[in-house]
């Protein structure tokens, strides 16, 4: 029996409700190994090693557990009782709250320090590769025509910028002609056929 178990029956063995009067039998031999495999995490915290929740797997103890064990079984039970779907719910409406508090530039600052951390760690030559990278991947899955028909996209795009940046130029060139002469009076147009 350990010593977990023997507090778990403490109300049994010693007669009083929570705690043993007396450990007896293999009981004083499991606790006096506890206690001499106790070591002390940092004296100023006053805890000690192998007292706590959960303990270093030493391979020692049958059911203990480490820290990341218990977290990741727990991550575990929580995604087969809920699915993955109560993840993207949550942080869904996790983003949502930080939106809300703290706005649109918030994640623009925070945007900017993670690239300029990633920059002064990686360079500018990982960003060159990654696009390089991304630009590979995206030929190998959609082929040469994608970037075909996007190029078309964009290029008609560009011209109907240009014909419109004309356009502008030119209402205001002939906004620019009603101007009134020096006399006070408007010069009409001429008139277009």
């Amino acid at each position: 029996m350990t010593v977990r178990e023997a507090g778990r029956l403490g109300g049994l063995i010693g007669g009083r409700k929570g705690g043993l009067a007396r450990p007896q039998g293999r009981t004083r031999v499991a606790e006096a190994n506890v206690a001499a495999q106790a070591k002390p995490i940092g004296s100023e915290q006053g805890r000690v090693r192998g007292a706590g929740m959960a303990e270093e797997n030493t391979g020692r103890k049958k059911g203990s557990m480490s820290v990341s064990e218990a977290g990741r079984k727990g991550g575990q039970t929580v995604r087969d009782k809920y699915g993955h779907s109560f993840y993207e719910e949550i942080g869904r409406k996790g983003g949502e709250t930080v939106k809300a508090e703290r706005g649109r530039a918030f994640y623009e600052q925070i945007g900017k320090k993670g690239g300029d951390t990633v920059k002064a760690e990686r360079g500018a030559v990982f960003y060159e590769q990654i696009g390089k990278k991304g630009g590979e991947a995206v030929k190998a899955e959609r082929g040469t025509p994608f970037y075909e028909e996007i190029g078309k996209k964009g290029g008609h795009r560009v011209r109907a910028l240009i014909e419109e940046g004309k356009r502008a130029a030119a209402e205001l060139n002939r906004s620019d002609d009603k101007t009134p002469a020096p006399g006070g009076e408007v010069i009409p147009e001429p008139a277009q056929e």
